[in-house]
């Protein structure tokens, strides 16, 4: 899957170590960023995703910010940076939290945008997130 993140909400990339994650009851994931620990989102499973990297430490976390608060999303890979075309869903897929329409990326496939107002929505302690 190819995920689209507006940049408007990108504060920072990184690619953790080991030792910059930890659980906490009732909050999940956390990830260490500059001394301040934020709550890690995996998208493949708030989205329900096959990932291509299983660790954070093995893949990239994007520090996203929204109304003040920030969260990490772990991602496989960064493709770039591009200008795209968001195009409507449609009525099946408008209920799927976290994305807020689709783009057809340069190599023909289609990349979701996310909706970062709606990943800080998804409880990720929820069955339903880990499924």
């Amino acid at each position: 899957e190819r995920y689209i993140i507006p940049t408007v909400f990108i504060k920072e990339t990184l690619r953790p170590s080991p030792a910059d994650l930890s659980t906490v009851q009732n909050r999940g994931e956390l990830i260490k960023v500059r001394n301040t620990h934020l709550p890690l989102v995996r998208l493949h499973q708030a989205l329900g995703a096959v990932p291509r990297k299983e660790q954070p430490w093995e893949a990239l976390v994007v520090v996203v910010e929204n109304e003040g608060r920030q969260k990490g999303l772990m991602v496989d890979d960064l493709v770039g940076k591009q200008e795209v075309v968001i195009k409507n869903l449609g009525e099946k897929l408008k209920a799927v939290k976290g994305v807020a329409g689709a783009t057809i990326m340069g190599d023909g496939r289609v990349g979701l945008i996310l909706d970062v107002h709606g990943i800080f929505e998804i409880d990720l302690n929820s069955p339903a997130a880990h499924a």
